[in-house]
C-alpha cells in the first residue's frame, strides 16, 4: 500500500496509532460524500494517512464563506466559500483531503508534498473527481528543499500540521515567502497545540507575517475519534 517504501527523505519506525485503510469524508451540503485511501500498514511515510489538523483545516475551508461567518449547520448550501473561484496551493498535502475538499467547493486548487506522496494524492483525485472538475483539481511534486516550481499568484496557501522538527523552520519559511504575494496572499494554516515546533515558527515568522487566530469557536472538530480539541489555525498574510 502507499507510503511503505523507504524515501530519500524521512524514514520512521513503527506507528503508535493505528489507522483504516480508507476515510470516508461528507461535505457539509450534503451533495458529496469522498472516500480516500491511505497508509494503514503501520510504518512508512507520516504523510500517507490523515492528521487531525487536516481534518479541522478541511472544515475550516468549505465552511467560511465570503462574508466572513462560518456556515457550520449541515445541510447549508445558500453562502458561497471564501475559496471559491480562488487559486489556491496547498503545502504538504498528505493523502489529499484538505485540497480535494477545496476544489470540490470551487477552488483553483494545486496540491503539493514530496515525491513519494504525489502517487496517492492523484490517486485520490481520480477516485474522488469527475471529468469535468480535474482541471481545477491537480498535484504537483514541491520538495521544500527544491526552487519553487510556480509562477503563478495564489490567493490562499493552506497547510496542515506541517512542522514536527526544529530544523524544518527555515524550509517552511522559506516555501511560504515563495508561494506569497503580499497584498493578495492569506496562509491558513492547521496546527496541534500539543506540537513542539509551532511556537518556535511563529517566533522566526512574526517578523515577516501579521497572524490572527481563527476563533475557536468557529472550527468543526468533530470528524475524529480521537480529542482534537488542540488543533488551532492561524492565519498569516505578508507585513
Amino acid at each position: 500500500m502507499f507510503g511503505e517504501k523507504e524515501t530519500s527523505s524521512n524514514t520512521y519506525g513503527r506507528w503508535m496509532l493505528k489507522f483504516e485503510p480508507q476515510i470516508s469524508y461528507d461535505l457539509l451540503n450534503g451533495r458529496r460524500g469522498i472516500v480516500l485511501d491511505q497508509n494503514d500498514q503501520g510504518h512508512g511515510e507520516l504523510g500517507t494517512h490523515i492528521w487531525d489538523a487536516g481534518l479541522v483545516l478541511a472544515r475550516y475551508t468549505e465552511s467560511f464563506a465570503t462574508d466572513g461567518l462560518v456556515h457550520k449547520e449541515p445541510g447549508a448550501s445558500d453562502f458561497e466559500p471564501y475559496v471559491k473561484g480562488k487559486n489556491v496551493v496547498e503545502v504538504g498535502s498528505g493523502i489529499g483531503l484538505t485540497g480535494i475538499v477545496a476544489g470540490l467547493v470551487g477552488a483553483r486548487i494545486c496540491m503539493t508534498d514530496k515525491p513519494a506522496l504525489v502517487t496517492l494524492i492523484q490517486h485520490n483525485i481520480d477516485k474522488n473527481t469527475k471529468e469535468g472538475e480535474k482541471h481545477d483539481i491537480r498535484v504537483q511534486t514541491y520538495d521544500w528543499a527544491d526552487a519553487c516550481p510556480f509562477t503563478e499568484p495564489f490567493d490562499v496557501v493552506l497547510a496542515a500540521d506541517l512542522s514536527y522538527d526544529m530544523e524544518d523552520i527555515p524550509l517552511l519559511l522559506r516555501v511560504f515567502d515563495a508561494l506569497v504575494t503580499p497584498g493578495r496572499t492569506e496562509i491558513w494554516l492547521a496546527y496541534g497545540l500539543e506540537r513542539a515546533a509551532p511556537p518556535e515558527f511563529f517566533k522566526e515568522a512574526s517578523s515577516l507575517y501579521d497572524m490572527e487566530h481563527v476563533p475557536e469557536g468557529d472550527l468543526i472538530k468533530t470528524d475524529s475519534a480521537s480529542p482534537i480539541s488542540t488543533i488551532a489555525i492561524v492565519k498569516m498574510r505578508r507585513k
